[in-house]
C-alpha cells in the first residue's frame, strides 16, 4: 500500500464530488470536515496519520541525502523504533479506513 495516495486520492476524490476547490490534501480535509462530509475525529485521524506518513518520508529522505543515497519513498518498518513502527502501522490502518468508506459511499 501507498502509505499517501490513499489519502491524497480519497481527499481529492470526495472534493470534486462535493464542490470543494481546495488544492491541498490538509485542506481539502480540513473542509470535508466542514462541510460535514466526513466526521471531526475521523478527518482528525486521517490528518494526523497524513501527517506521520510524510515526517517518516522526510527523515528518511534527509538520512538518505547525508549517506548519499538515493531517495526511496518505501520506509522499512524495521528501521524505525517500536513506538515509530505502531503509529506507522495505525497510520495505514487509517488509511485502509479511508479507503473503506469510499468504497462503501460509491459501491465500488
Amino acid at each position: 500500500m501507498q502509505g499517501l495516495t490513499p489519502f491524497v486520492d480519497g481527499a481529492r476524490l470526495l472534493a470534486l464530488a462535493n464542490g470543494i476547490e481546495a488544492n491541498n490534501t490538509l485542506e481539502r480535509l480540513q473542509q470535508l470536515v466542514a462541510r460535514e462530509v466526513i466526521e471531526r475525529l475521523d478527518g482528525a485521524a486521517y490528518e494526523e496519520a497524513y501527517h506521520f506518513i510524510q515526517q517518516t518520508r522526510m527523515q528518511q529522505h534527509q538520512l538518505q541525502t547525508r549517506e548519499n543515497l538515493p531517495y526511496s519513498n518505501r520506509v522499512d518498518p524495521d528501521s524505525l523504533n517500536h513506538l515509530d513502527r505502531r503509529i506507522l502501522r495505525e497510520s495505514l490502518r487509517q488509511a485502509q479506513r479511508l479507503q473503506s468508506s469510499l468504497a462503501l459511499r460509491y459501491q465500488l
